[in-house]
């Protein structure tokens, strides 16, 4: 294998499959990236075995062949030769790089001892859609997952397409966000999966949104696949079913307000100083006759503190204990000047709707009074 290629070309190859490399591999071949020259362009592959991520790099081919190298090591040397052409040869199980006066020598392991990396065929079926619309669904609900895998069907995010409906949900028990899309796509498959949050994120990161974002099923492997240019990841599909996160969603309403983002924001803000000392808990108090709503807080160590900003408020008085840091992880994602506020008692799940961005839905559930 011998080839030649831009050092920066090079360099942003390995960044991104570099996402998919484990920090401990059960198997030393995975801490590897695969390369493959052939028909003049360069493969590079890394994998986790739940996640794989594939790139290609234009570069000269003077010979063919394929090969994996220390990730790690490779990457970091790519990323501090100086800019140029590289010239790359296997030679004797050794990975020869040279620019100008740079040399190194890398030990290899044989391709043949890496595991199978999912492609894209050009056969299968797949639903295409607008990169920055998909970007900014995937950025809408990911937050709401649940961090940790103590229940791993929560740290994931669901996605349904039924009808020309995209549905793009995540939940970690106490809030969820929705966000559903009308797609014009010839794509006839009807499919429901729940993919890990963590790689959603990673694949609304590398996509670019020049060109459009390709979406795959591979049910016999159980992953689903997401292109985009020259990169694909494939990701595997989370076992068990997601909760029925329909019949949560209220239908009536005995309660509405509709605040300000930048009132609601500095309130919370403000409350969440104290409230972050104790369990994160505020009281949200709604008052119709004045059209009023206050946040307030409070620490045994450090005080209190109330804000109240006006708002249109329709319903009896009511007051409501949340979240701080739930309320503010929505807001930073809500994209909006104006919110709706429903809700029907203290203890009902609390809906936000962003004014203006459609199909956008979050859910708050409400905590215990003192």
């Amino acid at each position: 294998m011998k080839f030649t290629c831009r050092q920066e070309n090079l360099e942003t190859g390995l960044s991104q499959v570099y996402k998919a490399v484990p920090n401990k591999a059960n198997l030393p071949i995975l801490s590897n990236v695969h390369l493959l020259a052939k028909d003049g362009r360069l493969r590079l592959s890394a994998t986790n075995l739940d996640t794989s991520i594939t790139t290609y790099v234009g570069v000269d081919i003077a010979k063919e062949g394929a090969i994996t190298v220390p990730a790690k090591i490779f990457r970091d040397l790519v990323s501090n030769l100086p800019e140029g052409v590289i010239t790359v040869t296997l030679d004797d199980h050794l990975l020869h790089v040279e620019v100008e006066k740079n040399t190194a020598k890398l030990n290899t392991v044989a391709a043949e001892e890496y595991p199978e990396i999912p492609v894209m065929g050009d056969d299968v079926e797949v639903l295409e859609m607008d990169t920055e619309v998909f970007a900014d669904a995937v950025k809408t609900v990911v937050f709401a997952a649940a961090s940790d895998e103590t229940r791993p069907i929560f740290s994931g995010v669901y996605i349904s397409f039924i009808d020309g409906v995209l549905n793009v949900v995540a939940s970690d028990g106490f809030r969820l966000s929705e966000k559903t899309l009308t797609l014009d796509t010839p794509f006839t498959k009807t499919f429901s999966v729940v993919i890990p949050a963590k790689t959603l994120m990673e694949v609304s990161r590398l996509i670019d949104t020049d060109a459009p974002t390709k979406i795959a099923l591979d049910d016999r492997a159980n992953l689903v696949l997401f292109a985009n240019k020259d990169t694909v990841v494939a990701t595997r599909i989370l076992d068990g079913n997601f909760p029925d996160y329909k019949r949560i969603i209220p239908t009536e309403h005995t309660l509405e307000a509709e605040v300000a983002y930048e009132d609601l924001l500095e309130a919370v803000r403000l409350a969440d100083v104290f409230a972050q000392q104790v369990d994160s808990s505020i009281k949200v108090k709604f008052d119709s006759e004045e059209g009023l709503i206050s946040v307030s807080s409070s620490s045994p160590e450090s005080g209190e503190q109330t804000s109240s900003f006006q708002a249109a408020v329709d319903g009896d008085p009511l007051e409501i204990v949340l979240n701080s840091k739930y309320i503010l992880d929505f807001l930073s994602n809500a994209g909006t000047d104006k919110i709706r506020f429903r809700t029907q008692t203290d203890l009902s799940p609390c809906v936000f709707n962003p004014l203006g961005k459609e199909g956008f839905l979050h859910i708050i559930m409400p905590r215990q009074k003192d």
